[in-house]
């Protein structure tokens, strides 16, 4: 895994849903070999306010088909 560590730069921009807003920095982990997202944090006044983090993953298992039908 492979964590950075980042800030907004322009605050007033479009804002990617899945990222809490508002937050002075943001530190994110990613899995080395297939650069997935595993988890996420938003820090504003010197504390994590959101957390989130992959609790399950399968790489290269098989999918079941009933997921790509369309009610």
């Amino acid at each position: 895994m492979v964590v950075v560590e980042g800030v907004a730069r322009q605050p007033h921009r479009l804002w990617p849903h899945w990222l809490p807003f508002g937050a002075e920095s943001y530190e994110l982990a990613f899995d080395r070999e297939f650069g997935s997202l595993l988890a996420f944090r938003g820090r504003a006044d010197g504390a994590v306010y959101e957390d989130v983090a992959v609790t399950e993953i399968t790489y290269g298992g098989p999918i079941d088909e009933g997921l790509f039908v369309v009610p």
